[in-house]
């Protein structure tokens, strides 16, 4: 068959349609910056509007001692040129006020030899003292055998009584990993598809309070479900403020080193504000008002390692009480904000010695040119290996003595105890810029003691613009478990009197929380992770700063809580348990594309995966619809013109006798052989087909028993071979059984190397009753779909382990409504047809991965009535009617067997999803079409076969819900004019 469209409008109007060193006595040390901000923004600088860190107010007088390295603020070692800041410095020349002594009786600088007798009990290794075991840091917060020239400095100021500033100090966080917590939230994990709530919706002028929020980018992780929930830290500090009202509910029972008692709360405006402010940072209450803390669900244990004015006042036995206390598999991480440093000695060209502040170090030099080996005492090592072993993380601030490269500065002196002229000198300038960067020592020690590492974390200070502070030491040889995060003009809690219930501090005390909260944050959205798997994230998904990978300034980079929530590595879809499938599949490779014979994807569609680091998030797996084919005009004209789907032209036929005879034909366009055996009413037809097409969405009393079934799942294919032979079992009744094989057209979810990797086979039969006025026809049999299910494409945790088979039952009846007559013509009758077809399939797909998910009960059915008139208004015109309901699913449901996020004990939770696959909105289509013969010219002598075979044809189809898609509507309407050759 061969159309010429010599004039064709085609109209579709679519109502609807959406898819749509050594020195002095070293000195153990709180601060949030040891001194006045401005050693931080404007380093060493003698200036008093300098001095403004922690609310200081940038006073030269001693009072001033919040200004952490002005003239008067004694930062780590510094000295306080007025002797009305005796209260500064813990061992005042004066001053029996042991209990002020950041060392005490018991914070003993081995060897170290105190010039002052009356301050034998501030300094506890003075002259004639080993007491080395009753060192609050001992060996750990000493440098052995520093002298300290000035008795009232042996306590280097780092906790001076009024000093917020304790920013130098250390952070030593081993927060425990272990206690599982609870993530309300955990199934909004995110990926690439991974479903996240609008992190906007936290960013509240509440969370906006403290830029460091934003800067680590909390909003993500709360978005997700990471909130702090269920989760423990300790925090290592001065006394705090339990009542204040963004810390309520906030602390459990806590323990006082110095007591061994459980009071750890002070609030009078006589106490130092510096673990009130490291508290509220952590894990302030998120209750619009004031601020809130990065993991503001978490829970506090408070630890007092200091007096209410901020000074050391316990021994190293009671030090290491502390870590026990502070540590245990029901606290994730251990905050330490604070540390120890010593006085070491540089040669300024040009101008003689000076002495500065620096930390510890494993090999330093001391102030008399001696090298000298810093150790912590065996005691605290225990205490720290067994911190880490029970699984709590250790988070150490970096130190705040300004040794960096990049912006660092520091304060030299001409006097060993840090006292009379100074000059403020770039750390690159100091050390060389080889050397710049010295950690702090106990920041550093998981590099002296290798049970410490993978559990320890060092932090440095970054201001607003992720730059490092100028008072903040750089990783250095620590860089490899250094992290950066915001310790600038961080605002947070205070003490509650009158206004000052916040207020704004500087210094690596203040980064080091940050990146304790977040691992709280971690592990309530995580709850299986260990501690040496959450320090192993931080790190990895830390956004690098610097110099390109791991720098001596900035370790590994910018803590990124949005970057650590997310999926690291292969995200592998999960059975129960957080099992990976057989094969490790990723989800990237797990997609369902459904024919419109489902009506659209699976609502609310959801998958576990894992990633590198066993963690669990759930997903939504890549879904599509496969678009129908276009409309296809060629088979739309076939079908007007004929009741056959398919017409042949004969070229040769050969009889052997009256019986039997032999045929050879064409398919018109289409088929490239067919050939066909008769004898008597007994047939045999095998054809071949290049391209077989069929548009299903328009075509006319369509018998189904006619046609191979294929074409209602997927109306096109390729290289089709049909084999089927016709038995006439009486004049009545004909049986045909039948086979075919071929492929499916490729669709766009078809590989480009893998055209036909959507193979068929059908088999079935069909049997007829046609006694000319009535044709009852029953066709049964199956169809196998390779690698797809009625259509639909399924791959990686979907994939088909075997080919699906559809068993169908269709029925067709026919009915001849106009009586014989002899007095009419044949060639002008009115001819008069109904019909009608329903079709069922039941499908069985095998799954390859049914462990995780699996098919059941999966139907389809399709069903029409229509009406043929022919010669109803002029001899061979034709009138169709045809209403029918579409190919649909009727049932099916797709269970699946994963992990949806934790339990509340922390554990994987288990799941067993059931999603339904049946139609909701099937599509009905009531379509009219009308053909009638061009009027002769002359009607005796023809003089053109165009003209001759020339059809006028018109039609209108209304589809509700098309493609089974709700509210998809198209009415489209057609007219045109064909002929033939």
């Amino acid at each position: 068959m061969s159309h010429l469209i010599s004039f064709l409008a085609y109209i579709s109007f679519c109502l609807l349609l959406t898819a749509c060193a050594g020195g002095s006595p070293n000195n153990l040390e709180v601060g949030d910056n040891r001194g006045s901000p401005n050693i931080i923004d404007n380093p060493l600088d003698d200036n008093a509007d300098d001095a403004i860190i922690d609310g200081g107010d940038g006073d030269d007088n001693a009072d001033n001692s919040d200004n952490p390295i002005d003239d008067d603020a004694v930062v780590d070692g510094g000295t306080d040129d007025n002797a009305d800041n005796a209260d500064d410095n813990a061992n005042d020349e004066n001053s029996d006020n042991a209990d002020n002594a950041l060392i005490d009786d018991d914070a003993v600088v081995d060897g170290g030899t105190d010039d002052n007798a009356d301050n034998a009990d501030d300094n506890a290794n003075d002259e004639n003292s080993d007491n080395a075991d009753n060192a609050l840091i001992d060996d750990d917060a000493v440098v052995d055998g520093g002298t300290d020239d000035n008795a009232d400095n042996a306590d280097d100021n780092a906790n001076d009584e009024n000093s917020d500033n304790a920013d130098n100090a250390l952070i030593d966080d081993d927060a425990v990993v272990d206690g599982g917590g609870t993530d309300d939230n955990a199934d909004n994990a995110d990926d690439d598809n991974i479903v996240i709530l609008n992190p906007i919706d936290f960013e509240t002028d509440e969370y906006t309070k403290n830029y460091a929020l934003a800067n680590i980018k909390a909003s993500a992780i709360y978005a997700r479900g990471g909130t702090g929930k269920g989760q423990t830290v300790s925090i290592l500090d001065t006394p705090f403020n339990t009542t204040h009202a963004d810390l309520q509910n906030v602390f459990v029972t806590g323990f006082d080193a110095s007591s061994g008692g459980t009071n750890v709360h002070c609030d009078t405006n006589d106490c130092a504000t510096h673990g009130t402010h490291i508290a509220g940072i952590i894990a302030g209450n998120k209750d619009d008002a004031g601020m809130h803390g990065v993991a503001y669900e978490a829970k506090i244990k408070p630890i007092a390692i200091f007096s209410d004015a901020g000074v050391g006042d316990i021994t190293t036995a009671q030090l290491a009480n502390a870590i026990y206390e502070g540590s245990g598999d029901d606290i994730i991480a251990m905050n330490n904000s604070w540390g120890s440093h010593t006085t070491s000695r540089i040669t300024v060209e040009g101008i003689g010695h000076y002495y500065y502040e620096r930390p510890h170090g494993q090999n330093f030099v001391n102030t008399d040119g001696d090298i000298v080996n810093h150790q912590m005492m065996q005691i605290s090592v225990n205490a720290w290996k067994q911190a880490v072993n029970d699984g709590t993380i250790v988070v150490f601030a970096n130190g705040n003595h300004g040794l960096n490269s990049e912006t660092g500065k520091v304060k030299a002196y001409y006097n060993s105890d840090l006292s009379g002229s100074s000059v403020t000198l770039s750390a690159s300038f100091l050390l060389g810029a080889d050397n710049a960067n010295i950690p702090s020592f106990e920041g550093n020690y998981a590099n002296i003691e290798s049970e410490l590492a993978g559990k320890w974390l060092t932090v440095i200070a970054v201001d607003s613009d992720n730059r490092i502070a100028s008072f903040s030491n750089g990783c250095g040889d620590a860089k490899e478990f250094c992290l950066a995060a915001p310790g600038h003009t961080i605002y947070s809690t205070s003490i509650s009197d009158g206004d000052e219930q916040y207020e704004n501090k500087h210094g690596t005390s203040m980064a080091a929380p940050h990146v304790t909260g977040a691992l709280a944050a971690l592990k309530s959205l995580f709850p299986s992770m260990t501690s040496t798997e959450l320090v192993d994230l931080v790190l990895n998904t830390a956004d690098d700063l610097g110099d390109d990978g791991t720098d001596d300034v900035y370790g590994r980079g910018m803590l990124n809580l949005d970057e650590a929530s997310k999926p690291q590595g292969d995200a592998l879809a999960v059975n129960i348990d957080n099992q990976a499938l057989a094969g490790g599949v990723r989800l990237s490779e797990s997609n369902i594309n459904l024919s419109h014979h489902f009506g659209g994807v699976i609502n609310d569609l959801s998958i576990g995966i894992r990633d590198n680091y066993n963690r669990s998030f759930t997903a939504t797996p890549a879904q599509a619809m496969i678009d129908p084919l276009t409309f296809g005009l060629d088979a739309y004209i076939s079908n007007l013109e004929s009741d056959d789907n398919i017409t042949t032209k004969n070229f040769n036929e050969q009889n052997f006798n009256s019986q039997a005879h032999v045929t050879f034909s064409t398919q018109s366009d289409n088929a490239w052989m067919n050939a066909s055996y008769h004898y008597g009413a007994s047939s045999a037809q095998i054809v071949f087909y290049a391209d077989y097409r069929i548009d299903d969405l328009n075509l006319l009393n369509k018998n189904t028993t006619n046609n191979l079934r294929f074409t209602d799942i997927r109306p096109a294919g390729t290289d089709i071979a049909h084999i089927k032979t016709t038995h006439q079992l009486d004049d009545t009744i004909t049986f045909t059984p039948y086979a075919a094989k071929g492929a499916f057209a490729k669709t766009a979810f078809d590989s480009d190397n893998n055209v036909n990797d959507r193979d068929f086979s059908e088999l079935g039969a069909d049997i007829s009753y046609d006694n000319g006025k009535t044709n009852i026809s029953i066709g049964i049999g199956n169809l196998r779909e390779y690698q797809q299910f009625l259509g639909a494409q399924t791959s990686g945790a979907y994939a088909l382990k075997n080919a699906s088979l559809s068993r169908f039952t269709d029925l067709h009846i026919q009915r001849n409504l106009t009586p014989d007559s002899e007095n009419e013509s044949p060639d002008n009758k009115i001819r008069l047809t109904i019909y009608a077809d329903y079709t069922q399939y039941q499908t069985d797909v095998d799954m390859l991965h049914h462990d995780f998910a699996s098919i059941e009960n999966l139907t389809a059915n399709q069903y029409q009535i229509g009406f043929i008139g022919k010669n109803i208004a002029q001899t061979d015109d034709r009138l169709t009617i045809n209403l029918a309901t579409k190919l649909g699913v009727t049932s099916g449901t797709l269970t699946q067997n994963t992990v949806d996020g934790y339990d509340e004990n922390g554990n994987f939770n288990n799941v067993t999803h059931h999603y339904q696959l049946a139609t909701q909105q099937r599509n009905h289509q009531l379509a009219i079409a009308y053909q009638s013969r061009l009027p002769y010219l002359n009607k005796n002598k023809v003089q053109s076969n165009l003209i001759r075979n020339g059809k006028f044809f018109t039609s209108v189809t209304i589809d509700r819900n098309l493609y089974n898609q709700n509210q998809l509507n198209q009415t489209k309407m057609m007219v045109g004019i064909s002929t033939k050759f």
